[in-house]
């Protein structure tokens, strides 16, 4: 029983074996909201929901089945369900094919077919896809190399706010692939994945500050972006600050860095 009156009212519309509220009460334990996280519970909603049709569930469960998360690892499984959820045209199953293809996991590792899994995903919108999209035209996966389509891809993930997008787009324009070389451009987009916490960016951004590429050069802002990335694992970071970086700062200037380092706080986005 739940005290929240809406909850109830939805967990005995789930119970009445309405499919959307049996997806939604599975969300409610796999993320615990307004319930105990329960994955078991979850899961079972989730069965009851997939066995309707409902393509959110079944995609749901196909990445459990992936992940092992709630259940043992079960390729099979997984694949059968993402085939179900993508053949009603829900974008989540189709990329999630497109994984399996790429992965070769339980299926014979095929980059044609992943890139076509990838493509329905992403004329949907789907930013994962768009980006993975991406990085088949970028490294000649399934298709022949094309740089062109990789930025195209690329830019449309990026402008969903996925980091991952944003950080390559940045590598785009810094090196020209695909697009007019543009330092300014490639610093933006750094920044942008940077403020997500993307380490990839915050490390190029904080090279970009050193050498005063695409930004005037600043120590202290490269200090901040190294030394993000340093407190994730960068060791690459971790020298430049205390080498290069530390040889050119005053005292007050690594104070104010440090300051920059412990106020920043991460920025939304996928």
């Amino acid at each position: 029983m739940f005290a929240d009156s809406k909850l109830q009212e939805l967990l005995e519309q789930a119970e009445r074996g309405v499919a959307g509220a049996q997806v939604n009460i599975g969300l409610m334990y796999a993320e615990g909201r307004g319930v105990s996280p329960d994955i078991a519970k979850a899961k079972e909603w989730w069965e009851r929901a997939a066995a309707q049709g409902h393509m959110v569930a079944q995609c749901n469960l196909g990445a459990m089945y992936i992940d092992g998360y709630g259940a043992p690892p079960n390729f099979s499984q997984a694949k059968d369900l993402y085939e179900k959820a993508a053949a009603q045209g829900y974008a989540g199953a189709q990329y999630g094919l497109g994984v399996m293809f790429t992965n070769g996991h339980g299926v014979p590792q095929d980059y044609v077919k992943a890139k076509e899994w990838y493509e329905k995903a992403a004329t949907q919108g789907y930013a994962r896809a768009q980006y993975n999209l991406s990085l088949v035209y970028a490294d000649g996966q399934g298709v022949p190399q094309d740089f062109d389509q990789a930025s195209v891809w690329c830019e449309k993930a990026a402008a969903q706010g996925y980091a991952a997008a944003q950080y390559n787009l940045g590598v785009m324009y810094g090196k020209g692939l695909g697009v007019n070389q543009d330092y300014i451009k490639s610093k933006e987009w750094h920044e942008k994945a940077a403020a997500q916490g993307y380490m990839g960016a915050q490390v190029s951004l904080g090279v970009m500050y050193v050498e005063g590429r695409g930004v005037s050069q600043d120590y202290v802002l490269a200090y901040k972006w190294l030394k993000l990335a340093a407190e994730q694992g960068n060791e690459n970071a971790v020298r430049v600050c205390d080498g290069v970086l530390s040889k050119n700062l005053t005292p007050e200037q690594i104070t104010e860095a440090q300051r920059l380092v412990l106020e920043w706080k991460p920025t939304g986005g996928k």
